[in-house]
């Protein structure tokens, strides 16, 4: 993508170690983002179908229990990332070098697993209920659209560390942006009212009413 790019790009200045580092770091982080995108996605047709067939009681009860899932599953994955950073770098590389920069670096971005869910969730929601220009902004926001400058600005400020910065920076920036979109999404809901059951036109009469009519 063009986040990974430009992150090699700018990281090689700081030697092979660093770039291992990086790519290590968010190796390891990735899981984390793998499995709450994967709670998101797995509600996806609850929320779709919910939302399709009017009853927005059980959609937004939908949207709050993987909200709940999700975020709970994030804090875990933090505090899994955060406990045992170097044995998780370590695991991948052994160079010492290396090593350190990824713990370094994992301890900056794996913040990024709260908000990202957060978006994760906001994504989910506006897929399956149609909206998918709002969907489509928030993922550009998160990679692409800010991570990209931040890496530029922070950089110059905060050698090499400021590349890793612009990822949870980036990501929590979109999770106000989304959470705003998100809130203000499901007070519409509310006011929403339920489909009403469609009429059903009457049945023609039969010949046996006819007669009975005469």
């Amino acid at each position: 993508t063009c986040s990974n790019l430009v992150v090699n790009y700018l990281m090689a200045a700081y030697g092979d170690a660093a770039i291992a580092g990086i790519g290590v770091a968010k190796r390891v982080n990735m899981a984390s983002f793998a499995i709450t995108q994967g709670i998101t996605q797995g509600a996806l047709p609850l929320i779709g179908y919910n939302y399709a067939t009017g009853d927005r009681r059980r959609m937004r009860s939908s949207v709050l229990f993987m909200s709940a899932c999700t975020f709970s599953f994030a804090l875990i994955c933090l505090t899994i990332s955060l406990s045992c950073t170097e044995p998780l770098i370590r695991a991948f590389i052994d160079s010492d070098e290396t090593v350190a920069y990824g713990t370094r670096f994992l301890r900056i971005i794996c913040w990024a697993v709260l908000s990202a869910s957060v978006g994760f969730i906001a994504v989910t929601v506006f897929q399956a209920t149609g909206k998918k220009y709002r969907a489509l902004l928030l993922s550009v926001l998160r990679k692409g659209g800010l991570d990209v400058p931040l890496m530029f600005i922070l950089d110059a400020h905060f050698p090499a560390i400021g590349i890793a910065m612009a990822t949870p920076i980036a990501d929590y920036t979109a999770a106000l942006v989304a959470i705003v979109f998100l809130v203000l999404f499901l007070r519409t809901t509310k006011r929403t009212p339920l489909k009403a059951a469609e009429p059903t036109s009457p049945e023609p009469p039969t010949d046996g009413d006819d007669a009975q009519k005469d």
